[in-house]
């Protein structure tokens, strides 16, 4: 039964690639069968190879299957470290050219393009910088564009960018 999964997966992996080009191939096995079954749970097909006739003919699926594979982790100011060393390293560099443009690819919800675009802001960049935000899901792309996260996430996130250097208060980046 595992050697039929594996084969299942592989076929509906080289469907999604084959048919519309997102390549999950190469992904980390167990998080996608992980993910695939429980998108098998949601969809109440019994086998994997059954929704690759649905991937295949019905288009609207494929939102759906993206969705339950991809990973839409993202938090303001994730990993404070990283985000303080581009104000302290990168920013300076940036500021001797006159138009900046940055590509935030798997931006997921946007929480960590927001923090970028805060942190440009105070050192005075956001003005010469357009920011390009993608993902492959494009219903947690549209979470990022309304840019409306949960209040009781509001504490962690300022934490986070306290840490990551922000010289104001993360409130006032924010609106209730």
């Amino acid at each position: 039964k595992e050697k039929i999964q594996e084969i299942e997966i592989q076929l509906l992996l080289e469907a999604l690639f084959l048919r519309y080009g997102y390549d999950f191939r190469d992904y980390d096995r167990s998080t996608l069968e992980r993910r695939i079954l429980k998108c098998l749970e949601t969809c109440t097909f019994q086998h994997i190879s059954e929704i690759i006739p649905r991937l295949l003919h019905h288009g609207e699926f494929l939102s759906r299957l993206v969705h339950a594979l991809s990973v839409n982790t993202t938090v303001m100011f994730r990993d404070p470290t990283t985000f303080a060393t581009l104000k302290e390293k990168v920013f300076p560099v940036m500021a001797s050219y006159p138009f900046i443009n940055v590509w935030h690819a798997g931006c997921a919800s946007g929480e960590e393009v927001y923090s970028l675009a805060i942190l440009l802001h105070e050192a005075r960049l956001l003005q010469q910088t357009r920011i390009y935000a993608t993902d492959i899901d494009d219903e947690i792309l549209s979470k990022a564009r309304e840019g409306v996260y949960p209040l009781d996430r509001l504490e962690a996130f300022a934490e986070n960018y306290r840490l990551a250097g922000g010289t104001r208060r993360l409130h006032d980046y924010c609106t209730q």
